[in-house]
């Protein structure tokens, strides 16, 4: 069993190698294999920062849990669904049991996930795990013949086997061959008002424009081409594996969060929305995709390109476009700020698989 240093909490510590309130299971292992540490880099390590060893990894995971169950606490207080409802609607004794990623358990009472993987970080985790086992078989399919790799789940069943010691290498006899494909990452930021006005339908004197939360109007472009069918994902991401070669994969993840308008140094209180699109694509050799221009962007795009990258590169890749929004399981960000974040993602598809990258098949 990994022991844990018992430190009480102070408030410039960052809770690394501080033992977290009690969680109702033992640590038996850290499993770190790539499927592993997908979900480390994904939620724990973008919060937490570097993780030296276990006991880094088991703590951090408890404090998530504390701070998961804070927030869907106040959330359930706050009326916000599924946490607020009446009967089998009410799903907060289901966030509040559900089975942490990340480390191997034993004892307490057995719990299942909730099923909650756009807000929960437990089940955010296991989504990106699934989603990167379809993206590392496209990079680096199974030779003919191969027997299907083991793999070592971290929520199936209570393990008391140990894990290896490592936190920041793969060991465990997994391949490290390079990828005869390419990777490409790419970012791209815009910045949108609260309150936006589009054109609405043609009547007898004219368009007649609509207002729309600014955020809104953008993500239905973005998700189903109107009212700007210039931002439609569908034709884009056509046209770069189109360019990408045949069995070429496209994933892209949509990110947004809250921030204050700045003008000329002076805060203001209108509130603005800073929205990334995050694509991870794997291209042939010799092939360069389109780089769409948008000319509502805030910033220069990002664009990096890895030449047969190894499997660590895309772990990476996977992780930093999937990553946890942070804000939701901190506490120092007001609860209504998270509400308001949820009733805005719950009607679109924020993270969407083109080409190869769709096969169900592991």
């Amino acid at each position: 069993m990994i022991e844990i240093e018992d430190q009480k909490p102070t408030p410039s510590s960052s809770h690394l190698r501080q033992k977290p309130p009690k969680t109702g299971y033992r640590v038996s292992g850290v499993p770190k294999r790539y499927q592993d540490q997908v979900q480390l880099s994904a939620v724990l390590r973008p919060y937490y920062g570097k993780l030296r060893n276990d006991a880094d990894i088991a703590n951090t995971t408890g404090w998530v849990l504390h701070y998961w169950r804070r927030r869907a606490e106040q959330l359930a207080v706050a009326g916000c669904k599924p946490f607020f409802g009446e009967g089998e609607e009410a799903r907060l004794p289901n966030a509040l049991g559900c089975r942490v990623s990340f480390v191997l358990t034993y004892g307490g009472k057995k719990s299942t996930p909730c099923g909650m993987p756009t807000v929960c970080p437990f089940c955010w985790a296991r989504e990106v795990r699934q989603y990167w086992m379809r993206i590392d078989k496209a990079f680096f399919p199974p030779a003919p013949g191969a027997g299907k790799r083991r793999v070592r789940m971290v929520d199936i069943g209570h393990e008391q086997k140990k894990s290896s010691s490592f936190t920041h290498s793969v060991k465990d006899g997994e391949p490290v061959a390079k990828s005869q494909f390419n990777l490409i990452q790419r970012i791209y930021t815009f910045q949108l008002p609260a309150i936006h006005r589009v054109p609405g339908p043609l009547g007898p004197t004219g368009h007649s424009d609509v207002t729309m939360h600014g955020l809104t109007a953008w993500l239905k472009s973005r998700t189903r081409g109107w009212p700007y069918p210039q931002l439609h994902r569908l034709p884009e991401c056509r046209n770069i594996l189109k360019a990408a070669g045949p069995g070429s994969g496209l994933l892209e993840a949509i990110h947004f969060r809250r921030i204050a308008a700045d003008d000329h140094g002076q805060r203001e209180t209108t509130p603005v929305w800073e929205v990334q699109i995050r694509q991870v694509i794997l291209s042939n050799p010799g092939t360069m995709p389109p780089t769409p221009q948008f000319h509502s962007m805030v910033k220069p795009s990002y664009s990096f390109t890895i030449e047969n990258p190894k499997r660590k590169r895309v772990v990476s890749a996977v992780a930093r476009a999937l990553h946890y929004p942070n804000d939701i399981i901190d506490l120092r960000v007001p609860v209504d700020r998270i509400v308001e974040y949820l009733n805005l993602r719950r009607e679109f598809r924020l993270i969407a698989t083109y080409g190869r990258f769709r096969s169900s098949k592991i």
